[in-house]
């Protein structure tokens, strides 16, 4: 190929690329949602129907424990049972302790089981 050639795609990549950074800052000011606040990327997918006001760092990173400490429960003390028993499980305990919470707004079951799920993908397997 000529390095000419080489050079325009090489440029015409870095436009796209720009253009498509460009493109997901403005959907994310479009939907009024701040960059620093996202934590770690689940905020606005898994978060959205907190209100506001008990949208912060703080509860989230209350929920997120909640949700481990029900997984590891789940799986030290349910090992044999199968995994949408287990996931099951983990759910109606996630939804008992975020109660305790006493938040105004209320958390889907699928946004628990989709962190549910999340948290299992990371756990260490003891399979070998």
């Amino acid at each position: 190929m000529n390095h000419a050639v080489v050079l325009v795609l090489i440029y015409s990549a870095l436009v796209v690329l720009i253009i498509g950074i460009s493109y997901i800052i403005y959907l994310f000011k479009e939907k009024d949602v701040e960059l620093q606040e996202d934590y770690y990327g689940l905020n606005f997918n898994v978060f959205h129907t907190i209100k506001k006001e008990e949208y912060n760092e703080k509860i989230i990173k209350k929920i997120l424990k909640i949700i481990k400490s029900s997984i590891n429960f789940v799986e030290n003390n349910y090992k044999l049972e199968k995994n949408y028993l287990k996931e099951n499980k983990a759910l109606e305990i996630s939804k008992g302790e975020i109660k305790k919470l006493n938040l105004k707004s209320k958390i889907d079951d699928e946004s628990i089981r989709a962190l549910i799920r999340l948290g299992c993908v990371f756990m260490i397997s003891d399979n070998k």
